[in-house]
């Protein structure tokens, strides 16, 4: 993964759970926001600073996009999403003295043009190191998300781009690799499920995959699932077939896959070897 002129708050996963961004000098209210506009509408999402330090201090004001790495950890930067320039800070910057607190808003204007579906964004906050202490550019940040849905007709659609395994597998440890996309327009609550059927069709095994959060719009996460029927009860060698079932959205929709590979457990092997063996003397003794 390239960190290049990207911002990556884990912290924001953290602020699910809190009532403001929090950092050592300065803390953020609210959390989150989620305003819905439609096309060619304005609204305003107000953020109060609170300066927690025993000083006058200088804070920066802009907007991030927001978007999802492979395993759906959040990320803040510029050019992550085509809502960036709807949303302004109506101040660049400002200055709150020692244990001072103030309100900013940010200025929403929905082009009449846009299409209907989810856009994530990073109000961003950030102290300046004064000059006094020698220092230059931003000293920290904290963000309050912007949740900023469009109103129109939301498009759920997620899909399973790979659902890939081993052929064949010698112990009851089968590891499989899962990649999805979401080519919706609104954000997909996910959650999954994994069984191993036989040749016969009968499930003998399945268990809950964890997906993790909700999957953004134009996104894609990798999962590597590992399935564990082991101690699970006895499984004859042969032919079997794995299958993931992935319900997403409101409307619980379902998306399926399918893997097929071979189970020859190690005691085949060695039946074989000895089977061989056996083969191998009796053409013996005929000659």
């Amino acid at each position: 993964m390239r960190f290049v002129g990207k911002i990556f708050l884990i912290a924001s996963l953290a602020l699910l759970f809190f009532p403001a961004a929090v950092s050592a000098d300065f803390s953020l209210s609210p959390l989150k926001h989620i305003i819905t506009l439609a096309p060619g509408s304005a609204g305003v999402a107000t953020v109060k600073i609170f300066n927690q330090s025993d000083e006058r201090q200088t804070f920066s004001l802009k907007v991030l996009g927001g978007r999802q790495d492979g395993a759906g950890r959040p990320l803040w930067g510029a050019n992550y999403s085509p809502a960036e320039p709807w949303v302004k800070p109506v101040k660049g910057s400002l200055i709150i003295g020692p244990g001072g607190e103030q309100a900013v808003d940010f200025s929403i204007n929905v082009p009449a043009e846009a299409s209907a579906g989810s856009h994530y964004l990073g109000l961003t906050v950030g102290t300046l190191a004064s000059p006094e202490s020698g220092g230059v550019g931003l000293s920290g940040q904290l963000v309050s998300i912007l949740s900023l849905q469009v109103a129109g007709q939301a498009t759920e659609t997620a899909v399973i781009s790979g659902w890939r395994t081993e052929k064949i597998f010698l112990k009851k440890n089968w590891p499989f690799e899962l990649t999805l996309r979401n080519d919706g327009n609104v954000e997909l609550p996910m959650a999954g499920k994994a069984a191993i059927v036989d040749w016969r069709g009968r499930v003998v095994y399945e268990e809950p995959v964890n997906l993790g959060p909700a999957l953004l719009p134009g996104t894609g996460r990798g999962f590597a699932a590992i399935l564990r029927p082991a101690g699970k009860g006895f499984y004859w060698p042969g032919p079997y077939s794995a299958e993931i079932k992935i319900n997403y959205g409101r409307l619980n929709q379902v998306v399926s896959a399918r893997a097929d590979f071979w189970y020859f457990p190690w005691w085949t092997l060695v039946a074989a070897a000895v089977l061989a063996g056996l083969i191998v003397l009796a053409i013996k003794r005929k000659k």
